[in-house]
């Protein structure tokens, strides 16, 4: 019996750390945006929809 309950004992502790090793590498992989990327996406954006920057206008 106490055999047992050790072995249940260290499975659960095995699961947690296992959840917890899950949970880390979540927190790492998730996407994060730095001011910086967001402005850089918000001028590339603006610099292909203006026709000031577009190629047509240079080429006129």
């Amino acid at each position: 019996m106490l055999k047992k309950l050790s072995e249940f004992w260290n499975a659960l502790h095995q699961r947690e750390r296992i959840q917890d090793e899950v949970q880390e590498v979540r927190v790492k992989t998730e996407l994060s945006f730095t001011d910086d990327t967001v402005m850089t996406l918000a001028v590339a954006k603006w610099l292909m929809t203006d026709e000031s920057h577009s190629h047509a206008w240079r080429v006129v």
